[in-house]
């Protein structure tokens, strides 16, 4: 199953709602909590040899992102956020900074977290860039180790649309879910 998300802007008046410049494509709508600690994408690539995720973790594949506008549009942070009874503190929230996102995107056309619309190479219209390490957020601690549950969530996506010398914020939502599964 592949999730590709297009949001829509609102605003007060009789605007028509307009499709986001941006489309996330996450692959997967739903994953597990793995116990266990892992690498970031940065510790990865800067050859640390400890893991700086902790345990139970949340991965994402390797997300796409899709810019469709003639203007620049420069990523800031993406925001991971679920709500359940099941977690302490009935929810968790974790923000994957610039440099985390400069190491998941290394290699790709938004490496630089900067992306414009047109491939200067390939003339692609609206080129997508694949991330080539998966997204993480650990240290999710749960009430019981002993109970499976689902629990709602959201990927935010927040940027800045740039045409000539104004910035505009963008903000893309895009629904998920992680799963815990019992310990037995």
């Amino acid at each position: 199953m592949c999730l590709v998300a297009t949001v829509f802007t609102l605003s007060c008046g009789k605007k028509e709602e307009e499709p986001s410049k941006l489309l996330i494509n996450l692959g997967v709508k739903k994953t597990i909590l793995i116990p266990g600690a892992t690498q970031s994408c940065a510790a990865k690539e800067s050859g640390e040899a400890t893991d700086d995720i902790s345990s139970l973790y949340v991965t994402y594949g390797r997300p796409e992102f899709t810019w469709q506008s003639d203007s620049t549009f420069r990523l800031i942070y993406v925001k991971l956020r679920f709500e359940s009874g099941f977690f302490e503190g009935g929810s968790i929230t974790c923000i994957v900074e610039p440099d985390e996102l400069e190491a998941v995107f290394r290699g790709s056309k938004f490496s630089d977290l900067e992306f414009t619309s047109a491939d200067k190479i390939t003339g692609e219209p609206y080129p997508t860039a694949k991330a080539s390490c998966p997204l993480k957020c650990g240290g999710v601690a749960v009430s019981d180790p002993k109970v499976a549950f689902v629990a709602a969530g959201e990927l935010i996506v927040v940027g800045v649309e740039t045409v000539g010398e104004e910035e505009t914020p963008i903000t893309t939502t895009v629904p998920i879910e992680v799963e815990h599964l019992s310990e037995q």
